[in-house]
C-alpha cells in the first residue's frame, strides 16, 4: 500500500515470491538439461533418462523402466516398493516409483508432462510433500467435525480462515472459502467431499498457503508493535537470524 512498512499479509507474500525466485534460480539450468525435445515440458521419461535420478545412469533406468516398445514401464512405476533394502540400502524402485507419485500429483493438467512451474514444485519433494499432506491429509480431515468425510460450508470456512493467508496468490474464484467451496463442489449437493477437496487443493499445490513465517517473524521482528515491519527492523531482524550458525546449514 506503499506506506514503506510491510504488514503480514505483504510480508508473507514477499517470503513467497522470494521462495520461488530463489529456488527457480537454482534448477534452471535443470530444466533445459533434461528437456530433450527442448519443447519446454518434461516427461518422467526425460527426467530419468538425462541425469534427474542421483546414482541412476540412463543405462540403468532404461534397462528397468523403458519397455521393448520405448515407453514407460507404468505399472511397474505405480507398483508399492519398500524404500530400503533389507540390508539397509536404498531401494532403487522404491524411490523412483516415490518420486513418480509426485510426478504425477504436481502435473496438474495431467498432461504427462512438467511445465517450469510444476517442475519448480517438483524439483523439491520436501515442501510439496508438507503443503501436500497439510492440505489433502490428515491434518486437513480434523476440520470434518461431523467425521461424515465431506466438508460442510461451515466446516470449510474455519479450515480456509485457518491456512489460507495469501488469498491473492489463488484464483479469483477461490479468493473467499464460500467462493472457493463453490468452486470445488463438482456435483452441486453443498458438500465438499473429500475426492473433490483433494482434486481441487491439487491445482494449488505450488502455492505455500501457509506460511507462518511471517508470523514468528512479525512476533520477532516487530520491535514496536504496531504489527507491522519497517525496513530496519526487517535488517535487524535478519541480521539476529545470520548470527545463528544453524541459519547456514
Amino acid at each position: 500500500d506503499g506506506d514503506s512498512l510491510l504488514d503480514k499479509k505483504e510480508l508473507a507474500l514477499w517470503l513467497h515470491k522470494n521462495e520461488l525466485a530463489n529456488k527457480a534460480t537454482e534448477i534452471k539450468g535443470e530444466f533445459w538439461d533434461y528437456d530433450e525435445n527442448e519443447d519446454a515440458k518434461i516427461t518422467f521419461q526425460e527426467f530419468g533418462l538425462n541425469g534427474g535420478l542421483d546414482h541412476v545412469s540412463r543405462a540403468d533406468f532404461k534397462l528397468r523402466f523403458i519397455l521393448e516398445d520405448n515407453k514407460l514401464n507404468y505399472e511397474l512405476l505405480e507398483q508399492d516398493h519398500p524404500v530400503l533394502e533389507e540390508n539397509g540400502s536404498p531401494n532403487l524402485a522404491g524411490i523412483i516409483s516415490r518420486l513418480y507419485k509426485i510426478f504425477k500429483v504436481v502435473d496438474i493438467n495431467e498432461d504427462g508432462a512438467l511445465s517450469w512451474d510444476e517442475f519448480v514444485v517438483f524439483s523439491y519433494p520436501e515442501d510439496f510433500e508438507e503443503v501436500h499432506m497439510l492440505t489433502t491429509g490428515q491434518r486437513y480431515r480434523k476440520f470434518d467435525e461431523d467425521h461424515d468425510e465431506r466438508y460442510n460450508i461451515n466446516e470449510f470456512r474455519k479450515y480456509y480462515t485457518k491456512h489460507v493467508l495469501i488469498n491473492e496468490l489463488l484464483p479469483l474464484e477461490y479468493r473467499t472459502p464460500d467462493h472457493m467451496f463453490e468452486a470445488c463442489d463438482k456435483n452441486g449437493d453443498a458438500f465438499m467431499s473429500y475426492a473433490e477437496s483433494d482434486d481441487c487443493f491439487k491445482g494449488q499445490i505450488a502455492l505455500s498457503i501457509d506460511h507462518h513465517e511471517s508470523e514468528w517473524l512479525m512476533e520477532d521482528g516487530d520491535k514496536d508493535g504496531d504489527d507491522k515491519l519497517s525496513k530496519d527492523e526487517i535488517v535487524e531482524e535478519f541480521h539476529t537470524l545470520t548470527e545463528d550458525d544453524d541459519y547456514w546449514h
